[in-house]
């Protein structure tokens, strides 16, 4: 494109008015993902945890995406939950996506190149089966590079890691007798014991 100034006062060097810019336009993606993780506190022996990946794009579609997200082996009982359309395998502490987004145009199709657009949510459930401290998982999503990705750094995320700990329990005993304090001889009183935790 080019562009050029123009004024009413007489310009002493007209010869550098002008400028010209060019800009080259091609196909390409920006895939993104998140990760949150809910309980979000301290994690203790036992504690399921639901963790949820959400994925967008910008610009053109991204045609096959895949996301894998392998759990630390302090993580047992991997089960999924709503999945939007994705092909999900868990394989030992590894999960795997995949999704084939139709061409732009298609039948059907409600996607093409916009702005962040989502391309549906993943979610699933993990137990805690042994203590760590700052445990974290990270996911991936790629795609087979047609078109391609434009922008790699935002391509991996982890919902900032877990303590996983074992439960602690306070328990606290109280003792109650008679009220008033007041007893005789040869009789009975009444005693409870009651514990808190």
């Amino acid at each position: 494109g080019t562009g050029a100034v123009i004024s009413q006062c007489r310009d002493s060097d007209a010869g550098n008015n002008g400028g010209a810019l060019e800009l080259k336009v091609t196909s390409g993606t920006g895939m993104k993902l998140g990760k949150t993780r809910v309980l979000e506190r301290l994690l203790v022996i036992d504690d399921t945890a639901t963790f949820t990946l959400s994925p967008t794009y910008s610009g053109s579609d991204p045609g096959k995406m895949t996301i894998t997200d392998t759990f630390p082996a302090n993580y047992i009982d991997i089960m999924l939950g709503d999945t939007n359309g994705w092909a999900c395998t868990i394989t030992h502490q590894t999960l795997t996506r995949t999704k084939k987004m139709p061409p732009a145009g298609a039948d059907g199709d409600k996607t093409s190149a916009g702005d962040n657009i989502s391309v549906g949510d993943i979610a699933y459930t993990a137990t805690v089966s042994s203590i760590w401290n700052h445990s974290p998982n990270q996911a991936e999503i790629v795609n087979t590079n047609d078109p391609t990705d434009q922008n790699g750094s935002n391509n991996t995320a982890n919902e900032g890691g877990a303590d996983l700990q074992m439960p602690r329990i306070d328990f606290k005993a109280a003792k109650l007798g008679p009220s008033p304090n007041l007893g005789g001889g040869g009789k009975s009183i009444w005693i409870s014991v009651k514990r808190t935790k």
